[in-house]
């Protein structure tokens, strides 16, 4: 696959999903960013709308249950938030320096349809972060 024109996310990187789409829908889906976030920032937190998701450029984001603290940590090219929710489950706050890019989540699923290694990405994330919940006291 050929490297993605630059797009007010990635610039450019080689970052899924941004890599696994084609150059006007990648723009359709960028709300914002790419959004530097200090340590500590609260990107969501439990019980807030989904309507926007965020793709890690760089940095560290923890997961986090209230009843149950950090479940897992998400890196560079992971998704934050839940494509299949319309609230936040999980609460999500900066580990470091972050760097974040906000994605529609509605233009997202519409994007899925065409776009069947973006399911497999989205799935691949999720499966790894409901195992850590599943995993915590």
């Amino acid at each position: 696959m050929s490297t993605p024109a630059a797009c007010r996310c990635c610039k450019g990187q080689t970052v899924p999903p941004c890599c696994l789409l084609s150059d006007g829908l990648r723009q359709e889906l960028v709300v914002a960013g790419p959004e530097r976030l200090a340590p500590g920032a609260i990107i969501f937190n439990s019980g807030d709308a989904n309507d926007r998701l965020g793709l890690i450029l760089s940095g560290k984001v923890a997961l986090v249950r209230p009843d149950a603290g950090t479940l897992c940590e998400l890196g560079k090219g992971d998704i934050v938030g839940d494509l299949f929710a319309s609230r936040a489950i999980l609460a999500a706050h900066a580990i470091g320096e972050v760097l974040l890019c906000r994605l529609d989540r509605r233009q997202l699923i519409g994007a899925i349809d065409h776009t069947p290694d973006l399911l497999r990405f989205f799935l691949a994330g999720t499966r790894r972060w409901l195992a850590a919940a599943r995993q915590a006291p």
